[in-house]
C-alpha cells in the first residue's frame, strides 16, 4: 500500500505514469485527511505482487486538466519471496 498526501479538494491528485512490472494495481482511492474543510487528502494505491524482482513506479502530482509537467515521484518497487 502506497499512501501519498494530496490536495484533492483543490484538484491536485497523483497519477500513475509508469506502473511497476513486478506488481499490479488493485485499487486506488482518496480518503479525507482530516475533518476540516479544505484539509489535505490521502491518496492510496494498493498493489499485489505479480513476480519477484524490482521495477520502477513513476507518479505525477498535478491537476489533470492543466498542461505541463507536475511534480514527479519515482519509487523502486521491490518484491521479495
Amino acid at each position: 500500500m502506497l499512501k501519498l498526501s494530496a490536495a484533492a479538494t483543490a484538484g491536485f491528485t497523483w497519477t500513475l505514469r509508469q506502473t511497476p512490472e513486478v506488481a499490479v494495481l488493485n485499487e486506488e482511492r482518496i480518503r479525507p485527511g482530516g475533518p476540516l474543510l479544505g484539509a489535505s487528502s490521502i491518496q492510496e494505491f494498493e498493489f499485489t505482487a505479480r513476480r519477484i524482482g524490482t521495477s520502477p513506479l513513476l507518479l505525477e502530482y498535478k491537476r489533470p486538466w492543466e498542461s505541463g509537467e507536475g511534480k514527479r515521484l519515482a519509487i523502486e518497487v521491490v518484491v521479495q519471496p
